[in-house]
């Protein structure tokens, strides 16, 4: 009912990600603490690192040899940051930071027809925003006619209630695929294969 406000609390958690000269952005997903078994490792970046930040593989693919070079950013504040998982299959990562960033709730499976608003910094503009719906479902593929530029990558795409539909990803690009057609990988594929967590039964 209040869509400045939306705005303002998803403009909070989302963040600018940089990665040797190419940028892309991210959101906050409250993980917890890693589980019983988790290796000493593990621990140790949980316990600096606390925080974690979901963004696209193609955002950070230029920083795994060097995972501390990473740097995530909101305005003129740069968050000590560390890259300590991906997948280039999915095309996601989770880069772990230690200041507090306020987390977004996660949504249950979206419906061809619901608003969607995509967060992120195309172009380096912070917090900008493109409003659309769900076109359809595919599998862990959420399509999208919230508009996506350079540097939306890895931002978080939004439902009416300020929750997390998916990661943005992807452009359908050429003849075969209408305008502003894009693609944001849904969140049950984090758990899949980035993190322990769990996933709404809805999915």
């Amino acid at each position: 009912t209040d869509l400045e406000a939306l705005i303002k609390i998803v403009q909070k958690s989302t963040v600018t990600v940089l990665c040797a000269g190419g940028q892309g952005s991210g959101w906050v997903l409250e993980l917890g603490s890693p589980g019983e078994g988790a290796s000493e490792e593990a621990l140790r970046l949980d316990a600096e690192y606390p925080f974690e930040v979901v963004t696209n593989h193609h955002v950070i693919e230029d920083c795994i040899d060097s995972p501390a070079s990473v740097e995530v950013q909101s305005g003129e504040v740069v968050y000590n940051a560390y890259l300590y998982s991906w997948d280039l299959n999915t095309d996601l990562a989770l880069i772990g930071i230690a200041e507090a960033i306020p987390s977004l709730p996660v949504s249950a499976r979206p419906s061809p027809g619901w608003w969607a608003m995509a967060v992120g910094s195309p172009y380096g503009l912070e917090g900008s925003v493109t409003i659309g719906n769900v076109v359809n479902v595919l599998g862990d593929e959420v399509i999208s006619t919230a508009a996506l530029n350079v540097g939306n990558s890895g931002g978080p795409l939004i439902n009416s209630r300020g929750e997390v539909v998916g990661t943005n990803s992807a452009i359908l690009v050429g003849d075969d695929y209408p305008q502003d057609w894009n693609i944001a990988i849904g969140f049950p594929v984090i758990c899949d294969v980035l993190a322990k967590c769990s996933t709404s039964e809805n999915w």
